[in-house]
């Protein structure tokens, strides 16, 4: 991403509060080489409060692109009708060629605050240098910047104009783009208005713009070590809410099942939405080692012992591709193929197993082949699962139609968790979906625009629990 445009922090932080930041200089304007958008289809979305501009010579060359290969298979074909289908979502209901540009707004579900400026043939759009004097003279007081990573664009226009390079490494993603699930309160919280439930010590209402966006079932934090508060959303209106103080699994106090704890307040947060909200749908982000399987399959022990369930399914897609894109086999029957993809699970119900034994919790049938089952999505196709949790692992991999399929299985006395990280959707051309169409990815954003659902939980995990090995390549990966 140009300078200027950088994302703070981890990158989830809303990007709205920027629309009144001013810039030292002049208000900067980008203007898209014609690769940019190919680089990443979102391009259009990730320059924050930042107009953007495009011309229309870029956008031919893009649908020339796009018409090579239609079956999809060429990868910068498939980048390029992405690229075009984001663009044509920017549009809707606009008048293309707009003098005031296209609001980005609503596409970017408010994380950008720009505008997109399509700049047709007699706007200077046939080629870079014409559209680059047409925003000069349409803008004379803006700092106008073209980007673009061709090194022929840089030579011709550096002599002329302002430019830089695109970093794709910071692009807002549908990741980036996801509800977090968590709400850190403002320093004067208490000072706002709050007041504790009447014959309740967990209960408290809140109301005004503090509580304006939070949805029920979400996680806040008030991190003040002399008075800390960890609740959930119990109920919410326009601008009222209840909140309720979370049970605190954390290490020294109660335990999951006799004998887990959570490693750290997001951790605590997933068990108490698991455990003590009326949610039955649930989705889980979080790159590996932020303990997704752990935390489930542990919350699935205490639902077990509580005799809430009787048993736990496990499935997920089996996705390891060889270089032809043919799913790699092995042999057996169909557990015994699906188990050669489950070992993140099978390790998961091991520590969980030695916990409990250490603490002398046994829960009868906690077993992989006993009462945890492991089944292939393909083959919950028509069965009702009653009293079950069912857990699919590694969601990001599937597309929405088969997340549908897998939630509509369970009955209201069980719950279904779809857990997954949108960085390990395999990038090859064979892939069947990516980070935008992903099953997981659409699931939490039609949740969002919903409202929120006392039958619907999300959260996202960021603290890496592995070890301080895995910690530093979380960190590390977190900056491409």
């Amino acid at each position: 991403m140009p300078e200027g445009s950088k994302l703070s922090g981890s990158g989830m932080s809303s990007l709205v509060d920027a629309v009144n930041r001013k810039d030292s200089d002049q208000e900067r304007m980008y203007l898209l080489g014609p690769d940019v958008p190919q680089l990443h289809h979102n391009a259009f979305k990730c320059f924050e409060n930042r107009d953007v501009a495009w011309g229309v010579g870029s956008i031919r060359k893009m649908e020339e692109i796009a018409s090579h290969d239609r079956a999809g298979s060429n990868k910068s074909a498939k980048s390029a009708r992405k690229a075009l289908t984001t663009m044509w979502s920017i549009i809707d209901g606009h008048n293309i060629f707009d003098p005031n540009g296209l609001p980005l707004i609503s596409a970017s579900q408010g994380m950008a605050t720009g505008r997109l400026f399509l700049l047709g043939p007699d706007q200077g759009g046939d080629n870079i240098e014409s559209s680059m004097r047409h925003l000069q003279d349409k803008f004379p007081n803006r700092r106008v910047i073209l980007v673009t990573n061709l090194a022929s664009l840089h030579l011709q226009a550096r002599e002329k104009y302002e430019v830089q390079d695109y970093k794709h490494g910071r692009i807002l993603s549908d990741g980036q783009l996801m509800p977090r699930g968590i709400h850190q309160l403002p320093e004067n919280f208490w000072t706002l208005d709050v007041e504790k439930e009447d014959n309740s010590e967990t209960l408290y209402q809140v109301r005004g713009d503090v509580c304006r966006n939070w949805r029920v079932n979400e996680a806040i934090y008030w991190a003040n070590p002399d008075h800390s508060l960890d609740a959930l959303v119990v109920e919410k209106d326009s601008d009222r809410a209840l909140i309720r103080r979370t049970m605190n699994y954390r290490i020294g106090n109660r335990k999951v099942c006799g004998g887990i704890v959570a490693r750290n307040r997001e951790q605590n947060f997933l068990f108490n939405m698991m455990l003590h909200t009326t949610a039955r749908i649930q989705t889980i982000c979080g790159s590996a080692g932020t303990g997704k399987s752990y935390c489930v399959l542990a919350a699935g022990a205490e639902l077990m012992s509580r005799k809430l369930i009787d048993r736990i399914v496990v499935t997920r897609l089996r996705t390891a591709l060889n270089e032809e894109g043919k799913l790699l086999e092995v042999t057996g029957d169909a557990t015994e193929k699906m188990m050669a993809w489950m070992g993140c699970t099978v390790t998961a119900v091991s520590k969980i197993k030695r916990e409990m034994e250490s603490q002398r919790i046994h829960v009868p049938g906690f077993n992989l082949g006993n009462r945890i089952e492991v089944i292939h999505p393909d083959l919950l196709a028509g069965e009702s699962l009653e009293r079950t949790l069912l857990f699919c692992d590694e969601a990001q991999s599937l597309s929405f139609d088969q997340v549908d399929a897998i939630g509509s299985r369970i009955d209201g006395d069980s719950w279904a968790v779809f857990a997954g990280n949108l960085k390990q959707i395999p990038d090859t051309e064979h892939a069947r979906v990516d980070e935008d169409n992903s099953g997981l990815a659409m699931l939490v954003k039609n949740m969002a625009k919903l409202g929120g659902d006392p039958l619907y939980a999300h959260i996202i995990l960021e603290k890496n629990e592995r070890g301080a090995g895995a910690e530093l390549m979380h960190r590390v990966s977190s900056l491409v």
